[in-house]
């Protein structure tokens, strides 16, 4: 089902394309309540286009943090014999090497969440928060696709985390 409105783009199956809220009546909304319908909207379930997106973005992402990986193994973990020989050089090259590593780390971790996003892809559970089981926002999955909170969620688990850090 979709609007009628020539003005519509189709806004009930794809809600992110739409600027106005569709109603029966196609009567005019006050700004703050067609913001608050079009964000409502904005949560809803997403579509297989959209799942396919994300599947695209996430991939990518994948194969991005992969590349970055094997460049590590071909060329950071050996230390140069020049540097051996120089004591200096040699720390130098070890610390280098361990801040790449500590990145590779992290990379890691975020390459375990990527793969935890695109398996909840093949699930069907593609966008659900973790802690709440309320659809994530479609602006939050743009900018961080392999979340698995809701914007509300991880800004508790936040404020959690600043508590015991104190």
């Amino acid at each position: 089902m979709s609007c009628s409105r020539s003005s519509c783009k189709g806004c009930l199956p794809d809600p992110a394309d739409c600027d106005t809220f569709p109603s029966p009546v196609h009567g005019d909304f006050g700004e703050a309540e067609r913001v608050f319908k079009k964000d409502a909207f904005a949560t809803m379930a997403l579509n297989k286009t959209q799942l396919e997106k994300f599947r695209k973005i996430l991939e990518e992402k994948r194969r991005i943090l992969f590349d970055a990986a094997q460049k590590t193994l071909e060329s950071e973990m050996i230390l140069s014999p020049d540097d051996r020989f120089d004591e200096v050089d040699q720390a130098s090259s070890e610390y280098m090497q361990a801040f790449s590593f500590r990145l590779r780390g992290r990379e890691r971790f975020l390459m375990d969440k990527i793969e935890l996003a695109l398996r909840k892809i093949d699930e069907g559970t593609f966008g659900i928060c973790e802690e709440c089981d309320e659809p994530i926002s479609q602006k939050r999955l743009a900018a961080r696709p392999e979340a698995p909170l809701c914007i509300q969620c991880k800004e508790a688990q936040e404020k959690e985390e600043a508590v015991y850090a104190d």
